[in-house]
Order: C-alpha cells, then sequence, then structure tokens
C-alpha cells in the first residue's frame, strides 16, 4: 500500500464535496431549481461516502489506537463530522419540494447557509484529519 493513499483518498474526497457544494452554490444561484433533485441525491453520496471514508479510516482507529491524544482529537472530530451530517439531514429533511414551493426566498437562504456551513466544515477538518493520518502512520509497523 502507498504511504499516501489514504491522504489521497482524502484529497479526493474533499475534492468531490467541495465541487458538489460549489456546483449546489451555483444553480441555486442561477435559479435552477429543476436541477436541485439530482443535485441534492448526488450531494448525499458524496457527502455519504465521505463521512464513511473519515470514520472507518481515520476517526475510529484513531480513537482506538490506544493514545489518548489521538483518541481525544479523533472523538472530537467524529462528533464534528455527525453534526455536519445531521445539518445536512435535516436541511433535507425540512425542504422537501413542496416546502421550496411555498417559500422559495426562505429555501434559497437556508440552503445558501447550509451549502456554506458544510463546505467551512470541509475545509477546517482537513488539517485535523490530515494530522491523526500522519499519527496513525507512525503507529503502523514497517513492512517487512
Amino acid at each position: 500500500m502507498d504511504s499516501n493513499e489514504p491522504l489521497d483518498r482524502l484529497h479526493d474526497h474533499q475534492r468531490r464535496a467541495l465541487d458538489i457544494l460549489a456546483r449546489g452554490a451555483a444553480a441555486l444561484d442561477a435559479g435552477l431549481d429543476r436541477e436541485r433533485r439530482d443535485l441534492r441525491a448526488e450531494m448525499a453520496d458524496v457527502l455519504r461516502n465521505y463521512q464513511i471514508f473519515k470514520h472507518e479510516e481515520v476517526f475510529d482507529p484513531a480513537v482506538s489506537s490506544g493514545s489518548a491524544e489521538r483518541a481525544a482529537l479523533g472523538r472530537a472530530m467524529k462528533i464534528e463530522c455527525i453534526a455536519a451530517g445531521e445539518t445536512f439531514r435535516t436541511h433535507s429533511m425540512r425542504w422537501k419540494d413542496e416546502a421550496i414551493v411555498a417559500d422559495p426566498a426562505n429555501y434559497r437562504a437556508a440552503a445558501r447557509l447550509t451549502l456554506n456551513a458544510l463546505r467551512r466544515h470541509i475545509e477546517r477538518e482537513g488539517e485535523g484529519i490530515t494530522l491523526l493520518l500522519a499519527m496513525l502512520k507512525k503507529e503502523m509497523p514497517k513492512a517487512a
């Protein structure tokens, strides 16, 4: 396994997540409501895959690593990740098609806030995940 593989996957997940968020913001700004369903479904898929990667390959190994420092950072980041996921889930549950049609101005404001919150979360967490990956790499036994 390439020693940079998890870091490469992190960057790929983040690139895809930030791309779909940017496309969602552009569609929102352009009033492309017909594209909303497809973008939302794609966004849910991209964010879910990113969250699975973070939990399975970074946070859970850090929490169970035996190091108090890694466990504390992994646990804190896991909680923040779950909260970000809930932000998207809550937004999606609140803003079904009927609600969007009934109140498009408030939908656009709420969507903009959600997109920005998710973008900031992804950008902010990259440094912590990179640190955890480096810490975990140090503890892994060298291949013979």
